[in-house]
């Protein structure tokens, strides 16, 4: 289970993620939908551990992720998955193999 509560999270003055709230059950399946810049990323590198945050909390299974070691960090982050980046490249090979 994802947990996250009041979620901030700030480049310099720049607020991406303002006051997020979301619970995610085991075996339920989400999808983060917005524009460029949004934050999804920046949510998703939050949940694995790839970027800090200033306000609230996140726990993954009951552990807050803030408080783990190196080591526990790396641990969550195999049992995390988390997409690669590949719009530009995904589109320009469905063009390809359609014919455009």
């Amino acid at each position: 289970m994802i947990e996250i509560r009041g979620l901030k999270k700030s480049y310099d003055k720049l607020d991406v993620l303002k006051n997020i709230n979301i619970t995610i059950e085991d075996g339920d399946i989400y999808g983060l939908v917005g524009r460029s810049g949004a934050g999804k990323s920046t949510l998703l590198r939050c949940i694995n551990g790839l970027e800090t945050f200033q306000e609230g909390s996140l726990q993954v299974n009951g552990v807050d992720v803030k408080a783990l070691s190196a080591r526990e960090m790396r641990n969550l982050r195999k049992s995390v998955g988390s997409p690669k980046r590949q719009g530009k490249r995904l589109h320009f090979e469905s063009q390809r193999n359609l014919g455009a």
